[in-house]
C-alpha cells in the first residue's frame, strides 16, 4: 500500500505531506517551500484526497504508519 500512495503522490505533495507530519501549518510550509499559502493548501486538500484521509492529520498518520515519512525529533537544548 505505501508504493501506491507514494507513487500517486506528486514530489511537491510528499514535501507538502512530509512537513505536515512534522507539525508546520500551511503558512509555515508555505514559507518552508517558497510557496503561497493557497499553494499549499490545494497540495494538502490533494494529497488528503488521494490518501482517502479525512484530515491532514490523518493523512500523516497513514504516512507515519506505512513508512512513507519520518517525523524528526526536534533538536534538544542544554535547557530541557
Amino acid at each position: 500500500m505505501p508504493d501506491a500512495y507514494a507513487t500517486d503522490l506528486t514530489r511537491q505533495e510528499m514535501k507538502v505531506l512530509w512537513l505536515i507530519a512534522q507539525g508546520l501549518s500551511s503558512k509555515e510550509i508555505a514559507r518552508e517551500l517558497g510557496r503561497s499559502f493557497c499553494t499549499i493548501e490545494i497540495h494538502a486538500q490533494v494529497l488528503q484526497k488521494k490518501m482517502h484521509a479525512t484530515t491532514r492529520a490523518h493523512a500523516a498518520a497513514i504516512a507515519v504508519g506505512l513508512g512513507m515519512v519520518q517525523i524528526v525529533e526536534p533538536l534538544r537544548t542544554q535547557n530541557d
